[in-house]
């Protein structure tokens, strides 16, 4: 949910008069410039030969603009370089103004394709509409150079917004600019050892100019198990101060949280207050002793019962019209909860935070992107709820985890009730809360050619989510789809002989596991090697990811939840078999002790003909330096390697 506030350009002295863009002669050259590269960079994909972004605000008296420059160079060197950039995609979304939108192709041999708009195709969507617009650039060759050149007017970003200087390609010649009138200043936070911008003494008279450059801004390359986005170079900014008026500090967090408690902690009108006991009534909560059991029974009605928007619409937030027409917005979806705990004397928080994949919540810098997400706190069991429909009371969001955000509180002062607020950390979910447990028993048919399996799946917390909840929402023949799904885990293409489920509603979740038992018959596991029978018992704990990373790890590891996986496999050995390769099932991974944050180890007896195996994996943490990514990288990997075991059975 998007915060959003009165405007504070009444505290910025307006003009009238219309300004010109800084760079309004601004175009790129009638004669391509020139660029050499090293023998190294002829050997990338793309390398970005410049990369100028500029953002300049206009203030009138009707409305406060912003103007992006944006003027690109790339150099094409493989295949795969041309297949990136054969089609060039127009993102201009909200734009007040598009004044120019250019492309050209430079080929080696010097020949110049130059596109305007009248050359800009649009995709559409299933309804006819445009759902994007792109160049699309025909015939480049290797070595070819495209160039693009655009410049639109959009709605001022004056709460906070943010640049990346970095991405997954080589940058050269990089620019970022930001232009104001000169009254205005902006604050800036650079992340990530970004540089700091410089202000231009010699800018132009009435203009304020900050800008930043880099000859070059080393590729960052994407890795499994990162925060990709959080770790890119990247400078916030924001609006700041009105040097006329001698007015600062815009945005700031006591802002927002006075702003927050003002329209989500308001108080109801009589309407709406005898509209919500109404419903409460109508929930018979107080047979409910159990504080947890509460808030899981009225988020479950809230959602399961409501439809909620993520936007504005006609009375989304009030309460009566929402418990009349059943449907709100997510800041009424807040409301009716906040105003439904207070009914119940339970304690709560609202909390503002951001997706940790994307960025890292400052506690140095403070800025409205930062606090694009809501969630509700409640201190008496440090458990947290969304507005999300597939999310659940102690289970967000995963991206919301293992982040700090911003908690409002509500506090009577001489009997006047505001809002204070706090930074703190908000907590990932521990990993005994999100289990998932198999139970496998496997048998051989008479002639050996197949085997006979049953499986009993117990799981929990985020490993239960992605099931458990959204079969509430879901028809007959789609719950029969996920049931199988959960079930043929271990094996895809089987074809269950009966299938039985426990706990599998939505109101369950947080409760009590899913539950889900089967049985089948499967070829897959078999093979004949002479007078041997090969059983591919690693693949009875189901399928696992691999990693193998070539070059070294520079990225932290971040999953997104701790998770234990509990896996006990009985194999019923024929008469007249042994296993061959016992010591094979042995394994002990555990990087940082028996006891340490991550492991996988597996372990067996033979009980008369019947062989135990138990495999326990667990990640404990959920965020790892680079330096120990090796350690992480060989639980991973001993459990991709336990799925390729196979035992050898072998006449005694």
């Amino acid at each position: 949910m998007k915060y959003t506030i009165c405007t504070i350009l009444l505290a910025i002295s307006f003009f009238s008069d219309a300004q010109d863009f800084y760079y309004a002669s601004y175009d790129w050259t009638a004669v391509p410039d020139k660029y050499e590269l090293t023998n190294e960079e002829l050997k990338l994909d793309e390398v970005y030969l410049k990369r100028k972004d500029c953002i300049q605000l206009f203030i009138s008296e009707e409305r406060a603009l912003e103007y992006r420059l944006s003027h690109k160079i790339i150099r094409l060197n493989t295949d795969k370089g041309i297949e990136h950039h054969n089609k060039w995609y127009l993102n201009h979304f909200g734009a007040v103004d598009v004044r120019f939108q250019k492309a050209r192709v430079i080929k080696p041999n010097g020949d110049i394709v130059v596109q305007n708009a009248s050359d800009i195709k649009e995709a559409l969507n299933e309804d006819g509409e445009v759902e994007y617009k792109y160049f699309a650039f025909e015939g480049i060759e290797k070595g070819s150079t495209v160039e693009i050149l655009e410049l639109a007017s959009f709605p001022a970003r004056l709460t906070g917004a943010s640049i990346r200087l970095q991405g997954a390609s080589l940058y050269k010649n990089v620019d970022f600019e930001v232009i104001s009138p000169d009254y205005l200043s902006y604050a800036f936070y650079a992340a990530n050892d970004a540089p700091q911008l410089i202000e231009d003494t010699i800018a132009r008279e009435g203009y304020r100019r900050l800008y930043v450059h880099l000859d070059e801004v080393k590729q960052l390359k994407e890795e499994d198990w990162a925060a990709y986005g959080a770790n890119l170079k990247k400078i916030y900014y924001k609006l700041d101060k009105n040097l006329n008026t001698r007015k600062g500090n815009f945005y700031s967090y006591s802002d927002v949280t006075h702003n927050v408690h003002e329209s989500l902690f308001s108080s109801m009108s009589k309407k709406e207050s005898a509209a919500l006991k109404k419903f409460l009534k109508s929930l018979d909560l107080n047979a409910i002793q159990d504080e947890e059991d509460k808030i899981r029974t009225i988020e479950n009605e809230f959602k399961h019962g409501f439809y909620i928007v993520d936007q504005s619409i006609e009375k989304g937030s009030d309460i009566e019209s929402i418990l009349k027409n059943h449907i709100m917005s997510t800041s009424g979806f807040f409301r009716i909860f906040l105003n439904t705990l207070r009914e119940l004397s339970i304690p709560y928080e609202i909390v503002l935070t951001c997706n940790r994949y994307e960025d890292k919540f400052s506690t140095k810098y403070e800025a409205y992107n930062f606090l694009n997400n809501y969630l509700l706190y409640f201190p008496n069991t440090g458990k947290y709820v969304s507005e999300e429909l597939m999310s659940r009371y102690g289970f967000p969001p995963d991206e919301l985890t293992f982040q700090k955000g911003l908690f409002i509180r509500e506090i009577k002062v001489q009997d006047i009730l505001t809002g204070v607020s706090e930074i703190k950390s908000i907590a990932y979910v521990p990993a005994t809360e999100s289990i998932d447990k198999l139970s496998v028993k496997l048998a051989f048919s008479d002639d050996k050619t197949e085997n006979k399996i049953t499986v009993e799946r117990v799981t929990t917390g985020y490993k239960a989510l992605p099931y458990q909840v959204p079969l509430d929402y879901m028809m007959e023949d789609q719950k029969k789809e996920v049931r199988e799904e959960y079930l043929t885990y271990i094996d895809e293409g089987a074809l269950l002989d009966e299938m039985t489920f426990k706990n599998d509603a939505t109101t369950s979740f947080g409760k009590n596991p899913l539950i889900g038992k089967a049985s089948f018959t499967s070829k897959n596991f078999i093979e004949k090697g002479g007078d041997k029978l090969l059983l591919k018992a690693g693949l009875l704990i189901g399928p696992q990811s691999e990693l193998y990373n070539r070059e070294s790890r520079l990225l932290p590891v971040e999953s997104p939840h701790a998770r234990i996986y509990d896996r006990v496999i009985e194999i019923e050995i024929p008469d007249g078999y042994s296993v061959k390769n016992l010591q094979d099932v042995a394994v002990n991974v555990v990087p940082f002790g028996a006891t340490g944050s991550i492991g996988f180890v597996s372990s067996y007896i033979v009980d008369g003909n019947v062989l135990k195996i138990n495999v326990k994996e667990w990640y404990n943490e959920i965020y790892f330096e680079a330096t120990d990514y090796v350690s992480y990288e060989t639980v991973i990997n001993a459990a991709a390697d336990f799925n390729k075991l196979i035992l050898i059975l072998q006449p005694k």
